[in-house]
């Protein structure tokens, strides 16, 4: 009698000989990431069942890998939504291709459906090539001819059986012609490579994903895993401790499935460090090609191995902890090494590794954890639950807000705190991290500083230690030998600093500033005195009262002193043959001024007993002398400096709220003044400049006149607020002169007379 014609599976003829089957093992149950099964196995009964099939089958749960073979686990009758549902829950798919394949239109449907899933595939192309799969053709074109002259067969299905077979034919597989015939050694082939799927444990992330899933969604699209179009690199920047690697294992994660083959590469830099890179591309190319014979003798080669061999599939990478162009280079050197579909993830504390050849233009900037997220990340660590106890609730917010949102600071926070019962425990514990860094979060951020050249350390040390929230421009004339602005760009390439952008101030992140003071501190921390910077009013006065000083100080900040007059003998800064800056606010020197080493390049000091500079302080160094509060009526009085050439090398001159001065400043010996800062200086009555490029003289009411003003080519800025008639004479003065000789000075952009004192 004729069998019907209702839906069926690969057309129930094939199985009737179900019984014989391998018998059936428990069902499994759905796992944490989703899979009921690790493989599903399609095929035509017919054709594979008895022999091939049956024989693969058993191998795989001998292994103890999870397999759906249908006549085990579907009964007669049920619909394909349940076959689909086997499908959705499995992890791999290994359809074996035999020369019936196409004629069993539950075998397309099956086909069809896994390539929809766009997860893993494993062909197996058992008497039939590859091409015949992809090309519809051999055994494959009379069935699609029936089909395409069948009335009862839907044509939009019919279309997708097409693209679905054209799709997994291009996937690289298993054929059985490769083994010359033998079943048993491409069993063994097919079973080894599951077993290395199958045993890829999805990469720990973290305990607690507070913050991370927003994240994860952001990064997902950037990279729009769907796009099969092109090949996508993407940077993740931030500073150490932030999550890099903890987003870029999420993601990882979530997406790996969607490609041909994945590779995670950790600590890049750590292996460039150990000239290991050459392991990492041997790493690399057995993740993709399943390969454990792969041999790497040096990186030259591995780099033309991986150029060779990697276009072949599509894959996701992800080079975790990149420190440098080379490092970046040797294993994803550009996207046309990779096949259209691949995804390149780069994670750097270093933003030069994203923007250097390669030029990444899809970087992800990391972000700290705001209140919400760090107070729920440090209670979990703390306490296990996302919320305190009422009675501690403001102590936590307090430890929470001194992590200052950095993820692997409030880890580690929580688990000082995870084991203390009381309160005072918990108040010791605070104050103990504020007053100190952690070992822990110390280490972490220090790599960034040990990477950097002597002279990116000075700039970064003296950042941390004396110029966060101080203005950008202004500081870098501390640094005019050693090219300020390339190295402070490296700075922030290296996530070490910012720039507000809207102040033009420097900026850092409180652990960052941490790391960069304990540096200074670990130098010695028995001897203040043996300390290249001193910022810590003890320390200052343990080493000033004491005579302390040696040639290792290069920068002292005494304006933490407090409000009260604090008398210093002059005579302390004798051994201090390297000092570089010095910072005096309200303290009274006393004794020989000569005493002052001749290094220094940076005075910043507000007496308010002398009426102008001693003769004695050896000034022929200065570059930024910042008298600014100060009492004096006159810079120098005229039997001191005007004899000498003491401001040769000065570029800035602060004399803001000087209210007494009254005597201009002769500029004749300032030849490489560039920054003039006259504000409120409210007793001049002329000013004589050479050579300057900005002048501030807001506030000086009484000033009538800027001789020579048609004759400062190099001015750009000039501020004149509450100077009204000095500002309408100027202006007419200006536009009367040859504006050729005035290149970048216009009215009234550049001529400030509505800017409030603030601004100034």
């Amino acid at each position: 009698m004729k069998r019907s014609r209702s839906p069926r599976y690969s057309d129930w003829s094939d199985y009737e000989d179900a019984e014989e089957a391998p018998s059936s093992s428990s069902t499994p149950p759905v796992r944490e990431d989703g899979f009921q099964y690790d493989v599903f196995l399609s095929f035509r009964g017919p054709d594979t069942r008895n022999r091939f099939t049956g024989h693969l089958y058993q191998a795989l749960q001998d292994k103890g890998i999870h397999t759906f073979i249908d006549s085990e686990k579907l009964e007669k009758g049920q619909k394909v939504e349940k076959l689909f549902g086997y499908i959705e829950r499995s992890k791999i798919f290994v359809p074996i291709f035999s020369k019936g394949y196409a004629d069993s239109e539950w075998c397309l449907k099956e086909i069809t459906k896994m390539v929809e899933c766009k997860r893993l595939i494993i062909p197996v192309f058992f008497d039939v090539e590859p091409r015949d799969v992809r090309g519809l053709s051999g055994p494959f074109e009379p069935a699609f001819t029936r089909y395409g002259g069948n009335y009862i067969t839907n044509k939009e299905e019919v279309r997708k059986w097409r693209n679905a077979l054209i799709e997994a034919g291009k996937v690289s597989g298993y054929n059985l012609a490769n083994t010359d015939g033998y079943e048993a050694r491409l069993i063994k082939l097919i079973v080894k490579r599951i077993l290395t799927e199958v045993n890829k444990t999805p990469l720990f992330v973290a305990k607690h994903r507070v913050g991370l899933d927003s994240r994860v969604a952001e990064l997902v699209e950037m990279l729009k895993v769907d796009a099969q179009n092109d090949v996508k690199m993407v940077g993740i920047h931030g500073m150490g401790g932030i999550g890099k690697t903890t987003l870029a294992r999420a993601v990882y994660n979530q997406i790996c499935p969607h490609f041909d083959a994945s590779s995670f590469i950790s600590d890049v830099r750590e292996a460039a460090k150990q000239s290991k890179l050459f392991s990492l591309q041997e790493q690399l190319l057995r993740d993709v090609f399943k390969d454990e014979e792969v041999k790497v003798n040096d990186t030259a080669h591995g780099t033309g191995m991986i150029i060779e061999r990697i276009k072949s599939k599509k894959v996701l990478l992800v080079l975790d902890d990149v420190d440098s162009e080379p490092q970046l280079g040797a294993l994803a050197g550009s996207v046309d090494w990779f096949c259209f579909g691949s995804r390149i993830i780069i994670t750097t504390r270093n933003k030069r590794v994203l923007i250097g050849p390669l030029r990444v233009e899809n970087v992800y900037e990391l972000k700290v954890l705001d209140d919400i997220q760090s107070l729920q990340l440090f209670c979990w660590h703390a306490f296990g639950k996302e919320e305190p106890k009422a009675e501690i609730a403001e102590l936590s917010k307090k430890v929470a807000n001194t992590a200052a949102g950095l993820p692997l600071a409030l880890e580690i926070f929580g688990s000082h705190f995870f084991c203390l019962e009381t309160n005072k425990e918990r108040e010791d514990m605070l104050k103990k991290l504020k007053k100190n860094q952690d070992e822990g979060i110390h280490e972490r951020l220090k790599i960034s500083f040990d990477a950097l050249g002597e002279e990116e350390k000075t700039v970064f040390l003296d950042i941390a230690c004396f110029f966060i929230g101080k203005d950008r421009d202004f500081a870098t004339f501390k640094w005019k030998d050693i090219f300020p602005d390339l190295t402070i760009k490296f700075l922030m390439h290296k996530s070490l600093i910012n720039i507000n952008e809207d102040t033009g101030q420097f900026e850092m992140h409180d652990h960052i500033r941490d790391m960069g003071r304990k540096i200074v501190e670990d130098e010695s921390r028995s001897d203040p005195g043996m300390r290249s910077r001193l910022w810590k009013k003890d320390d200052i006065l343990y080493v000033l009262e004491n005579k302390r000083g040696t040639e290792k100080i290069e920068a002292i900040d005494i304006s933490c002193l407090s409000k009260d007059s604090v008398d210093v003998d002059a005579e302390s800064f004798a051994g201090m043959s390297q000092l570089r800056m010095l910072r005096l606010e309200n303290v009274t020197l006393r004794g020989e001024y000569g005493h002052f080493p001749r290094t220094l390049k940076w005075l910043n000091w507000n007496p308010r007993y002398l009426d102008s500079l001693p003769s004695t302080l050896p000034l022929e160094n200065i570059v930024v002398l910042d008298l600014s509060e100060s009492s004096i009526t006159q810079l120098w009085n005229h039997h001191g400096f005007r004899e000498t050439k003491v401001f040769g090398q000065l570029k800035v001159l602060n004399l803001r709220e000087c209210v007494n001065l009254t005597i201009c400043p002769d500029f004749t010996t300032m030849q490489h003044l560039e920054i003039l800062d006259l504000l409120d200086c409210r007793k001049m009555t002329e000013l004589h400049p050479e050579k300057l490029q900005e002048m501030n003289l807001s506030g000086c009411k009484n000033l009538v006149d800027v001789l020579g003003i048609e004759q400062l080519r190099y001015l750009k800025t000039v501020k004149l607020r509450g100077c009204r008639s000095l500002s309408i004479s100027l202006k007419e003065r200006v536009q009367e002169a040859n504006f050729h000789i005035l290149e970048g000075f216009t009215f009234p952009g550049s001529i400030d007379e509505s800017s409030d004192a603030s601004s100034d």
